[in-house]
């Protein structure tokens, strides 16, 4: 009996661990590390700086994980472990909506109109294409990258089991590049590499290289309502923790790797420059799955957020309860349209439907962990308040005293630097743009839930959101 519950305890580390790691890593290191505007090595210029911030940010993510846990202990009204559920409890319904009105339209819609358009390009990358003009390149790559996403919103709201299936062999697949790309710059170097062509040391844009690699970690978090899934509830802080330490060293032997192989951190020109021909092509094809898989997980997530929304009464859904396959369609309608006009607006201003998301996203990742941080500051005060029953975690003043204070400094650097240089003044205007719409959108949903009355409680029947291995 005792060998049994030794073995148990072990399996429930291994699951825990398992999908920590595979929530965390995925395309992030493929899209954010590289040259290109609001990219680390754009905003750094340094391979020293760009290796400082992933270790930053690792360790902040490893402080920041073991609050959540106790986070994540709340019992939520509909059961589901959200940002906009806990802030619900811990803060208030009007910030936990605030929190719903920013991933609905912002969050969720500017992360799923990336993964399609990336794997778009990435599939022309893999065929070698040529033979045809960057508008037509463009033009397919927003018609099939749409197409793709409502397949995927579609086989996630009706075969919600196959979805599951799908991600977790995906969740495989994705490893395979990322070994490769792990190992093969310190196997075969390459002359005049990152490390010898930047090595001029500016700290000026230091913290503007915090916003691509909280992108790269952003969804750790989800991780920590995996106690509700444990009989071993003491197994949960520590298999959390060797997970973040290992998903930080991952994430920085990848870096290196990366700067010892290309000249500019790109996975595209590591498997180029060393490998090239049939193989780099292969193995680009499995880059092209991974932002799938990304599609297939965001898209499995996002419905489960808005039916949590309707069950606490957070946003207003009108009179009459929706099913979950409506608000998965509603959802799925706001994410498209939103890519589309956001798409279109960056071909007319870079000839490029990618530049706008791009720049988007770190304004997101921006605005998620400033949610992240009003929540730590909660449950640091529910401390002493005691208002809200959680399970306590040992350390948690340390911890959570650790992540303020970073994430302060930070932030306030961060908005310094999108005044000071100009180089950063599209990222601050699409942050305004997010902020301000997502300020106007709750504006409009107060006012409409003060004219309604509460709807009958609804059993939540979807799988919950912590559940998910993006």
């Amino acid at each position: 009996m005792g060998k049994t519950k030794k073995y148990v305890k072990f399996f429930e580390f291994l699951t825990v661990f398992s999908t920590a790691v595979g929530i965390t890593i995925g395309i992030g290191i493929y899209l954010k590390n590289d040259t290109s505007e609001g990219h680390v090595l754009y905003f750094t210029q340094n391979p020293y700086l760009a290796i400082a911030l992933w270790i930053l940010v690792g360790i902040l993510g490893i402080a920041m994980i073991m609050v959540f846990i106790e986070i994540a202990s709340i019992n939520t009204k509909s059961g589901n472990g959200t940002l906009a559920s806990w802030a619900n409890v811990l803060i208030g319904r009007k910030v936990g909506s605030l929190f719903s009105i920013f991933y609905i339209f912002f969050y969720f819609p500017i992360l799923l109109g990336i993964f399609p358009i990336f794997s778009i390009n990435a599939m022309f990358d893999a065929l070698e294409v040529t033979s045809i003009t960057k508008g037509t390149q463009n033009a397919i790559a927003i018609s099939v990258g749409s197409i793709l996403l409502i397949l995927f919103y579609l086989l996630n709201i009706f075969l919600r089991n196959v979805g599951k299936w799908v991600q977790t062999i995906g969740t495989f697949v994705k490893f395979i590049p990322l070994v490769v790309s792990l190992i093969l710059g310190f196997i075969i170097p390459m002359s005049g590499n990152v490390f010898d062509t930047f090595k001029e040391l500016k700290f000026g844009n230091f913290f503007m290289g915090l916003l691509p690699v909280l992108f790269s970690f952003d969804g750790f978090i989800y991780a920590a309502g995996l106690q509700k899934e444990v009989s071993n509830k003491n197994v949960i802080p520590k298999a959390l923790f060797v997970a973040m330490v290992f998903i930080t060293v991952f994430y920085l032997i990848q870096v290196i790797s990366l700067f010892l192989g290309t000249n500019d951190g790109s996975v595209f020109s590591l498997f180029n420059n060393i490998i090239s021909g049939p193989i780099a092509r292969i193995l680009t094809w499995f880059i092209v799955i991974t932002a799938l898989m990304s599609i297939n997980g965001l898209t499995f997530v996002s419905p489960a957020l808005g039916q949590t929304v309707q069950d606490e009464r957070l946003v207003y859904i009108g009179k009459r309860e929706l099913s979950y396959q409506q608000i998965g369609l509603i959802q799925m309608t706001i994410t498209v349209s939103f890519n589309l006009i956001i798409m279109e607006t960056s071909l007319a201003v870079k000839d490029d439907p990618l530049y706008l998301l791009d720049i988007s996203s770190n304004s997101v990742s921006f605005v998620a962990f400033i949610c992240y941080i009003s929540l730590i500051v909660a449950v640091w005060v529910n401390r002493y308040t005691k208002r809200v029953e959680v399970t306590k975690v040992k350390g948690m003043y340390y911890y959570a005293g650790f992540a303020i204070f970073l994430l302060v400094v930070s932030i306030c650097y961060i908005i310094y630097s999108f005044v000071a240089f100009k180089s950063n003044h599209n990222t601050l205007y699409s942050l305004i743009i997010i902020v301000g719409g997502s300020l106007i959108l709750w504006g409009i949903n107060e006012l409409l839930l003060s004219k309604t009355a509460p709807p009958v409680p609804y059993q939540i029947k979807t799988p919950m959101i912590n559940k998910i291995n993006q």
